[in-house]
């Protein structure tokens, strides 16, 4: 059975190897945004949380994980376990590499959602089980059959289209992070439950600027090499982030009357997150209309969360699981006709609907 799974073909191992270490970047993007969003007594506290949670989630998705996303099939719901050898050949320890830091990435989206309010145990068994089960499941039913030449899991099997990880990995990690608040509850020590702002918002901000960077990683290493569909990837990319900056700016104009750090942060991440389902896809002007569009979804569910008294640090949920599914969705309305696979766009869009919404209810 081992000897059937080989890495994907036309994989790049100097273009992934890069991407890699940009998508790694990523982890010390999302730790400085945590970290500047917390109180000072407590940064240290998270960066370790950040350390720790990845070295765990590193370790689960290499026992079990792997294998359980995109191991043999069994009828499209789950890998079976230890059926992928990784380390068989350069190509598939270059593959598996690029995956094990897309893991990590959902991992620590939850981290920054309840931070302040659990103990490092807690967490870790979090990572435990979003990093060896919830994230390798939902990612054998969108990716499985990667490694076989197959449409094997069942959403893809139906023609769901996740280029990128926008579905497998933030929407996975922004609703983890709206139930793991929803448990832990508000922090006590913040009145009516806002956000204070942290105590360092220009940490916050070359997060920001760490997470942007290796975002380019976080797309382009979906090409698995520098082909030609690299620079419109790349080119959406930046236009997600750049739109949704400007369109969380504008809206935090018109409802406070100022600019503010933590919209525009947020607004950022949100455009990004946005394009990243369908970014082989779109055109320059459809990025820029999804990362609007998915700034405001953000920014409204960021509201309507405060006026709730549900605390998320960082808005993981609105910015990563709102965003997230907005973004699959867009692929049906905004992508070319030509990635439909051949389906209209009613029916693209309900698959990605009813795929994208079913991922976020398990």
């Amino acid at each position: 059975m081992k000897n059937l799974i080989v890495a994907p073909a036309g994989l790049d191992l100097s273009w992934i190897a890069l991407c890699t270490v940009l998508v790694f970047l990523m982890q010390a993007g999302f730790c400085l945004i945590e970290s500047g969003m917390v109180r000072t007594k407590n940064s240290i506290k998270v960066a370790v949380k950040n350390l720790l949670g990845t070295i765990i989630s590193m370790l689960a998705f290499t026992t079990f994980g792997f294998s359980l996303m995109f191991g043999a099939d069994v009828v499209g719901l789950i890998g079976i376990p230890d059926s992928v050898n990784f380390y068989s050949d350069p190509h598939m320890v270059s593959f598996f590499l690029s995956q094990i830091v897309f893991c990590s990435t959902a991992t620590t989206i939850i981290s920054g959602a309840i931070a302040e309010r659990t103990r490092l145990g807690t967490f870790l068994v979090i990572a435990v089980c979003v990093s060896g089960i919830v994230y390798p499941i939902a990612g054998h039913w969108i990716w499985g059959g990667t490694l076989i030449g197959t449409n094997s899991g069942w959403l893809r099997s139906l023609g769901f289209v996740d280029f990128a990880g926008g579905t497998a990995v933030h929407v996975v990690g922004g609703f983890a992070s709206l139930a793991a608040v929803i448990a832990v509850g508000p922090r006590r020590f913040i009145p009516d439950s806002s956000r204070t702002g942290g105590h360092s918002l220009t940490l916050a901000v070359l997060g920001c600027f760490l997470l942007w960077f290796g975002w380019w990683g976080f797309n382009g290493g979906a090409c698995l090499a520098a082909t030609a569909q690299l620079p419109i990837v790349l080119l959406n990319t930046q236009l997600g982030a750049a739109a949704g900056g400007s369109c969380a700016t504008l809206i935090c104009l018109l409802h406070k009357k100022r600019i503010e750090v933590v919209p525009l942060i947020c607004g950022i991440i949100a455009g990004l997150v946005s394009v990243t389902a369908a970014c082989h896809s779109l055109t320059p002007h459809g990025a820029m209309i999804v990362a609007i569009i998915g700034a405001a979804l953000a920014y409204s569910a960021d509201v309507w969360m405060k006026a709730r008294g549900i605390d998320d640090v960082v808005s993981a949920f609105p910015v990563h699981g709102v965003a997230g599914i907005w973004g699959t969705v867009a692929f049906s309305l905004f992508g070319g006709k030509e990635f439909l696979n051949g389906t209209s766009r009613l029916q693209s869009f309900t698959v990605q609907a009813a795929g994208s919404i079913l991922v976020a209810a398990a």
